[in-house]
């Protein structure tokens, strides 16, 4: 027995089953499909199959009736029966998919690295390190897709390193320790507390060794908004062939009050011009490096550790970077690199360089002084650095002299140990 279907009508039933699914397909192709996209699609073609669940003929019936009517509805409940079920195979795959890629998100891609070391008053306030660590992690909102890595530096005062451990533990932070060795000579405890360049390329290391994509580089009083993130985030994700990226960064200039919610035009009158910036380094560097004599010889990873605070280290590395190679190497190469550039006279072009680079901002000295609300000037600063430098070198003596006396007791009491008899005749 011939069955007669209308082609127009046959025609508009295998376009909308062929949309259903072409549908589905394409939210599954799309980098933020949801899921229950294709579920309310599925609804739709279960409600229309429900509909002949309600209608009470049998097969045989079915096989004598040869109304138009009827066989269209036949034709049209094979068709809904396939989409559905095909449907239902397109939303197990987009599931099964969505998981992969949420288990990928959680895998940190984009590593932000901040080193801490020493306070050293009078540049620094007396818990300067452990207050500013505590406001970036009560305040920063740190996006999908990036992990920190806090590295603990050749902090002399125990007490202190162990408060920031604390403080790390309860936020569930991941860190390492670069232990002060116990000696007696100064130098070598210099270069161990002081050794700002080793913190950096050790950061550097594990970042990539945890399959980071990018590593940025921050000093420990670092703070980055929201609306930085987003630009930064959009720089790294792009397959792009630079090594480098440089980011912008401003001081303070008053006490404000520190959120991820702040925007560049709200702080372009709180803050200085462009300072010396900070980096983000490409895990592709790995093999550049093997190919550039000038990274190649350096005595470290990335940053000479020979090298110690307050000599230039991460500014003669950003010049000569950029020197070497006019372009294709840096991104956003055109932000300032050097130790201060006056501030801009209006917020329109540093405004568009800040949008396109993002930027750091440079927390304030003296948070904790209720009575300090600005930050010093370039001239200051330099002060209380050298101030600062002879203060921590004579505490550094000290502690050398501490470990030597230790070093002595505990060579009498092996001494005593292994010499029994001696020890009584004495």
């Amino acid at each position: 027995m011939l069955i007669k279907v209308r082609p127009k009508t046959l025609y508009g039933v295998c376009l909308l089953v062929a949309v259903y699914v072409l549908c589905g397909m394409q939210k599954l192709n799309e980098p933020n499909y949801r899921i229950h996209h294709m579920s309310n699609h599925k609804k739709v073609l279960q409600s229309q199959l429900d509909e002949f669940k309600n209608e009470t003929f049998h097969d045989e019936l079915l096989a004598e009736k040869t109304s138009e009517k009827i066989q269209q509805k036949i034709q049209r409940k094979v068709m809904l029966k396939t989409a559905l079920q095909n449907l239902s195979d397109v939303s197990k795959t987009a599931a099964s998919k969505f998981i992969s890629a949420q288990n990928l998100t959680e895998k940190p891609k984009l590593i932000v690295v901040r080193y801490l070391s020493n306070d050293l008053p009078p540049l620094h306030g007396k818990d300067q390190t452990y207050i500013n660590t505590e406001t970036i992690l009560k305040e920063e909102e740190l996006p999908l897709g990036f992990e920190r890595l806090w590295i603990l530096s050749g902090i002399v005062e125990r007490a202190k390193e162990a408060a920031l451990e604390a403080l790390l533990k309860s936020h569930h932070q991941w860190y390492h320790v670069i232990p002060v060795p116990k000696t007696s000579d100064v130098e070598k405890l210099q270069m161990a507390a002081l050794n700002v360049n080793k913190a950096r390329n050790t950061g550097l290391q594990m970042g990539f060794e945890s399959g980071a994509e990018w590593v940025i580089l921050l000093d420990g009083c670092s703070f980055v908004t929201q609306e930085s993130y987003d630009s930064i985030r959009k720089n790294l994700i792009k397959k792009t062939n630079y090594i480098f990226y440089y980011i912008p960064m401003v001081r303070l200039h008053r006490r404000i009050t520190i959120g991820a919610g702040l925007i560049y035009r709200g702080l372009f009158h709180v803050t200085s011009g462009q300072q010396e910036c900070q980096i983000a380094i490409n895990r592709e560097y790995l093999l550049f490096k093997q190919t550039h004599s000038y990274y190649k010889n350096q005595a470290g990873l990335l940053f000479d550790e020979t090298r110690p605070y307050a000599i230039a280290n991460k500014l003669t590395l950003l010049n000569d970077t950029y020197n070497l190679f006019p372009s294709g190497v840096t991104l956003c190469r055109d932000v300032y690199v050097g130790t201060g550039a006056p501030k801009a006279s209006n917020l329109i072009t540093e405004g568009l360089l800040m949008s396109r680079c993002g930027y750091i901002i440079r927390l304030l000295y003296y948070p904790e002084d209720q009575n300090q609300t600005h930050s010093l000037s370039n001239f200051q600063r330099f002060l209380r650095r050298t101030l600062s430098t002879e203060l921590f070198m004579s505490k550094l003596k000290h502690l050398a002299d501490e470990f030597e006396r230790q070093q002595q007791t505990n060579n009498i009491s092996n001494s005593g140990e292994q010499d029994p008899q001696g020890s009584v005749n004495g």
